[in-house]
């Protein structure tokens, strides 16, 4: 969506710009870890606070799970399975 896709991009700036300044002194990998972790904590926090996830679902709800059956010929079963933008295939 637009707002994942903006949010995308402001952290692909914060990024770039902490890599600019602390890089050299603690090394490409220690600074996006260290970012990753901030973002991780800062998420949590604003979840407990608000009870409000980032896209606006609450602690509770969870988005609706999308099957499709039988999706591949030739096969004993096969399902397409879609929450999100996340996708999964089974097979048997």
């Amino acid at each position: 969506t637009g707002h994942t896709l903006q949010a995308r991009g402001e952290m692909e700036s914060l990024t770039s710009k902490a890599l600019e300044l602390f890089q050299e002194e603690f090394g490409e990998t220690n600074v996006k870890v260290a970012l990753k972790k901030l973002l991780v904590k800062s998420m949590r926090e604003i979840i407990l606070e608000t009870g409000r996830r980032a896209d606006g679902r609450g602690v509770e709800e969870v988005r609706p799970v999308d099957i499709t059956c039988g999706i591949l010929p030739g096969t004993h079963g096969s399902a397409l399975f879609t929450r999100g933008a996340t996708q999964a295939v089974a097979t048997a």
